[in-house]
């Protein structure tokens, strides 16, 4: 058996991380405690946001990476998230964008923080970085990235969510859902007006998933058609995709976007804006739909939806397409073991 250690700097707060443990590759076992990294009470996970942002906002645009170091210990191999380590242990990091390994954007991108991450990247100890997307892998100066020694050691790997059998959905009424611990952030506001308009049209349900403290009064009140739940059991939330038809989620500050794969596991036809990495995930009218962002993206948001709420055959037959992508294609559980145990054996090998 391979032992593996996460390590980061805060708390493992991604389902990057809980899909990693919960379903790990044959041969790999995980030394951390799942109930000791993940945060699932959206007022802990608030409260640790506003901390981070403290912190980060103080360090300005001094080019601060994140390193740490670890004690040699009884396992194989460290895999971090996106933080370089001290160690005489082999290890590996994955990571959503470069500019991450720093506190802030800024220094990732000056010439002082370019040189500091090249030698890092070529540390010994450091076998593989593991960007999550293409689009997260040329985030990576190209400079940095065309250096022989440093382009080796890339690979991407996508992450993974679990895929129930697929069960065909109850058609009786259609079902919308949107879900954001950052209501606004996550577009929020474009989902109240698409809803709205929804709402004048047809006769359908819309559920909303978000920590009450984002939304005042008067939009609960002036909302009053859409069902409002702030917080769920895991189950609870898994009930609530497979009921759903269509997951609305413009998801505008998203470098990968979790939800969108859970969705796509329940059968979910994702309608989502133009962002990043975006069309990595959702091939654009087969496995969901991509609304591009202008002036007209309420009309066309509203378009979309309701082309499928009057064609019921067109949500069965993307919905079957998003499940199949994430059961069996490249977000699939087999296919990130597949490649992570040979990360994980290449890594402690040499």
């Amino acid at each position: 058996m391979i032992k593996v250690r996460v390590e980061s700097l805060g708390k493992l707060d991604s389902s990057y991380y809980k899909y990693l443990f919960l379903y790990p590759p044959d041969g790999v076992i995980y030394l951390n405690k799942i109930k000791d990294t993940l945060i699932t009470s959206s007022r802990k996970f608030i409260s640790y946001l506003k901390v981070k942002r403290i912190i980060y906002s103080s360090i300005g645009r001094f080019p601060i990476f994140k390193i740490r170091k670890v004690s040699s210990s009884d396992l194989d191999l460290y895999h971090t998230s996106h933080l370089f380590l001290f160690t005489d242990k082999p290890y590996v990091t994955d990571f959503e964008h470069y500019y991450i390994f720093f506190f802030t954007h800024y220094p990732a991108y000056s010439g002082i923080g370019k040189i500091i991450i090249k030698k890092l990247f070529k540390q010994k100890n450091l076998k593989y970085l593991l960007p999550w997307t293409y689009e997260a892998y040329n985030t990576i100066p190209e400079e940095i990235r065309k250096d022989p020694k440093i382009r080796e050691k890339l690979k991407v790997i996508y992450p993974a969510v679990p895929a129930e059998e697929y069960v065909d959905k109850d058609f009786d009424k259609i079902r919308l859902l949107f879900v954001a611990r950052y209501f606004y952030a996550k577009g929020g506001s474009t989902v109240l007006k698409v809803f709205e308009n929804l709402n004048k049209r047809y006769d359908i349900e819309m559920f909303i998933v978000t920590p009450k403290k984002w939304i005042s009064d008067k939009i609960l009140k002036k909302y009053n058609f859409i069902k409002w739940l702030e917080s769920l059991t895991d189950e609870g939330l898994r009930n609530l995709y497979r009921k759903s038809h269509i997951y609305v989620y413009p998801g505008y500050s998203d470098s990968f976007g979790f939800t969108i794969l859970e969705a796509m596991s329940y059968g979910n036809v994702v309608v989502t804006s133009e962002g990043f990495a975006r069309r990595e995930i959702i091939e654009n009218e087969k496995t969901g739909y991509i609304i591009k962002r202008d002036k007209d993206e309420i009309k066309k948001y509203t378009d979309v939806i309701s082309s499928l709420i009057e064609n019921t055959n067109l949500i069965k037959e993307i919905s079957l397409n998003a499940w199949k992508e994430i059961k069996y294609g490249k977000f699939s559980i087999g296919n990130r073991n597949k490649s992570l145990k040979e990360i994980y054996e290449s890594s402690i090998k040499y």
